[in-house]
């Protein structure tokens, strides 16, 4: 606990080093569920900190953990398959993520269902970059059905519904995605009255769901010609990722400012935000972020 608390509050290092030293311990007294469920935690970390290849090692040392006495992989192994497919949609191996994908939501099936609608959702992008618009659609439909199942609470809906609009933006529906928009009270000023608070807290990932809600209305700002009103939000993102060192999102930020200086007339400006990404993005095989 406190590990991940270190990683929360941004003292990245001795976090890391924590959870280092709790997954040697879950290993010797024999507790594996719990060392995986560790490493699987720090992958993530790893991921929001850019470090796509630390990460996937992270993954697959926990895969080779998840086994049984007789060598079966346990169910827990679901989420390290998950994390993996996610990664490798990043790096643009799409067979590879589908089949992780695939294999993460079927060995997590045997536990729980509570935690895999964010492996459809990832299957969904997948299933959209492979030109599936059918399959994108059932992966939606199934990350729906989990986020509803379990109703302890509505940010699992309003996730799905925030990669939902982003989908209908790619797909130039912009009129769904302003009536979600709509629905979910989403305006200029309550997204920069949120992000300006967000500055204050002590902690950089503790609202990575919202930060989706953010970015889709974004997108959709652009798509209205709102332009300065899109950068305005974007700066607030920008300024939260920079200072939590969140490299994978500011990559994201860089290149959706980058699209919108353009449209401002600001091409040097935005050829050298593009420039930013690309050298943050280059050591680490970021794609997907660039071709979607």
């Amino acid at each position: 606990l406190s590990g991940l608390a270190r990683l929360l509050s941004g003292e990245w290092e001795a976090g890391h080093q924590d959870l280092d030293q709790l997954v040697r311990l879950s290993k010797a007294t024999g507790n594996v569920m719990l060392a995986v469920m560790v490493m699987c935690n720090l992958a993530e970390i790893f991921v929001i900190q850019g470090k796509l290849h630390k990460a996937s090692a992270t993954y697959h040392q926990a895969l080779r953990i998840a086994v049984d006495k007789q060598g079966k992989p346990l169910p827990i192994a679901g989420e390290a398959w998950i994390g993996l497919g996610e990664i490798h949609r990043e790096w643009n191996d799409l067979e590879i993520a589908e089949n992780s994908l695939l294999r993460g939501i079927e060995e997590s099936q045997k536990w729980s269902e509570t935690g895999i609608f964010e492996g459809y959702i990832f299957l969904a992008y997948v299933k959209f970059a492979q030109g599936d618009q059918e399959g994108t659609r059932q992966a939606l439909d199934e990350a729906w059905r989990l986020a509803r199942q379990f109703d302890a609470t509505e940010l699992d809906d309003q996730f799905v519904a925030a990669h939902e609009a982003h989908f209908w933006l790619l797909q130039g529906n912009r009129i769904a995605a302003e009536r979600w928009a709509a629905e979910q009270g989403l305006s200029v000023e309550n997204c920069r009255k949120e992000l300006t608070a967000r500055l204050d807290l002590a902690t950089p990932v503790s609202h990575r769901r919202r930060t989706q809600e953010h970015i889709s209305f974004v997108r959709l700002l652009y798509q209205q010609g709102r332009y300065k009103e899109a950068i305005s939000i974007l700066e607030l993102l920008l300024e939260i990722s920079r200072r939590w060192n969140l490299v994978g999102r500011e990559i994201k930020l860089d290149i959706l400012k980058a699209i919108i200086l353009q449209e401002l007339g600001k091409q040097t400006e935005a050829l050298n935000l593009l420039g930013k990404a690309l050298s943050m993005a280059e050591a680490e095989g970021f794609k997907r972020v660039f071709l979607d």
